[in-house]
C-alpha cells in the first residue's frame, strides 16, 4: 500500500512562528508582508509601520531571485544552464553564480554530500506524484554518470557558466530560499530596519532584538518530526541569527512499508539513512544554513558535525 506524506512549508512556518506572530501583531507596530515564492508562502515581519516599503523592496529581490532560479520555469538562468550544450557558456545572473559558489564549497568541505548537480537523480523520485514509486537502480546509476561538482564550472569575470556534459543539470532549491533570504536582509538592514524576521519556507532570518520579548529575544519552535504540526520538540531563543532545517518528514512517501524521503545521498541516488528525523543549523547566513542542514542529514552524526564546526555553525538534532 502506498500512502504520500508531505509537509507543506506553510505548515511548517506556522510551526515554527505561530506564538511569535501572535504577539507580534499586539500594538499594532507590526507589519507583515506574505508572499508565494519558491513553491511556498514566504514572510517577511517589521516592527514599525515606516519600514513596509523596506519590506515590499526585500520581496522585489526575492522574487527576482526566485525567477531566475526556479528549476521549472523555461525561461529561468536555472533551465538555460540545465538546456545548454556541453562547453556551451551561459550568460547568468551574477547571484545564480553566488549561489553556485556557495554550493561548491560545501560540497568540497562535506566530501559531495551536497551536490546541485543531483538534480537528474531527484527527478527520478517524483515526490509531487499522487502515486509515487521509487526508481529503478538502472535508472538510478544512469542518471547519476553526469552528476559532480566538476561537471559544472563558473566564471565571475565573463558571467558565465558551462557544463561538462549536456546531460547535465542543477537544482538550485536546497540554497536558493536560504540565499534569498539573506539579499532580502541585506535590503532591510541597508534600508534601516533596527528589528525584523524574514521566514522563506522554513528558512529563517532575524535582525535586531525581539521588540515583543522582554529579554529581546527571538523564539523559534522546532517541529518534532511526525508528529502533529505544532508539536515542538525544542524552543531555540536566540539573537540576530540564520536558521535552516532539514528533515525527512517535510517531503516523503511510504511504498510498501518503507519510507523514502527527499533529501538524497549524492553517492548513492537514494534518501539518506539516518538514526535522526531533523537537522537545525544556526549559521552566519541562511544560505550557510540552508546547506548545511542538507550536508549534514547526508553525512549522519560524526561528520556532519566535523562539517558544522569548520563553519563555526550550531546545530540541534530532532
Amino acid at each position: 500500500m502506498k500512502k504520500l506524506k508531505t509537509f507543506f512549508s506553510v505548515l511548517i512556518i506556522l510551526t515554527l512562528f505561530a506564538g511569535l506572530f501572535l504577539t507580534s501583531r499586539k500594538g499594532g507596530k507590526s507589519i507583515e508582508e506574505t508572499e508565494f515564492l519558491f513553491d511556498t508562502v514566504c514572510s517577511i515581519t517589521v516592527f514599525s509601520r515606516s519600514d513596509r516599503q523596506a519590506a515590499k523592496d526585500a520581496f522585489d529581490e526575492a522574487a527576482q531571485l526566485h525567477r531566475l532560479s526556479d528549476f521549472f520555469d523555461e525561461i529561468s538562468d536555472v533551465s538555460k544552464i540545465n538546456k545548454a550544450d556541453a562547453s556551451e557558456a551561459v550568460k547568468v545572473d551574477e547571484s545564480i553564480i553566488n549561489m553556485i559558489e556557495i554550493a561548491n564549497k560545501i560540497n568540497s568541505y562535506s566530501d559531495g554530500a551536497f551536490d546541485i548537480t543531483l538534480a537528474p537523480v531527484s527527478v527520478l523520485w517524483k515526490f509531487d506524484a499522487e502515486n509515487p514509486i521509487p526508481p529503478t537502480d538502472d535508472e538510478i546509476s544512469a542518471a547519476l554518470k553526469t552528476s559532480a561538482r566538476e561537471n559544472i564550472k563558473f566564471d565571475k569575470k565573463s558571467g558565465t557558466v558551462t557544463k561538462a556534459f549536456a546531460d547535465t543539470k542543477i537544482d538550485l532549491g536546497a540554497i536558493a530560499k536560504g540565499y534569498a533570504a539573506d539579499r532580502a536582509a541585506k535590503i532591510l538592514k541597508d534600508a534601516g530596519v533596527k528589528s525584523a524576521i524574514i521566514d522563506f519556507g522554513g528558512n529563517i532570518v532575524t535582525i535586531g532584538k525581539n521588540p515583543k520579548s522582554p529579554d529581546g529575544k527571538w523564539r523559534i519552535g522546532l517541529q518534532t518530526p511526525f508528529a502533529q504540526i505544532g508539536e515542538y520538540s525544542k524552543i531555540l531563543k536566540l539573537d540576530e541569527a540564520a536558521i535552516a532545517t532539514s528533515g525527512s518528514y517535510q517531503r516523503s512517501f511510504e511504498y510498501e512499508g518503507k519510507l523514502y524521503h527527499h533529501i538524497i545521498d549524492p553517492k548513492t541516488g537514494h534518501p539518506a539513512s539516518q538514526s535522526f528525523d531533523s537537522v537545525t543549523i544556526t549559521a552566519e547566513s541562511a544560505a550557510l544554513a540552508d546547506a548545511l542542514s542538507t550536508a549534514f542529514f547526508v553525512l549522519g552524526e560524526e561528520n556532519g558535525k566535523k562539517l558544522v564546526e569548520n563553519f563555526g555553525a550550531n546545530l540541534d538534532i530532532l
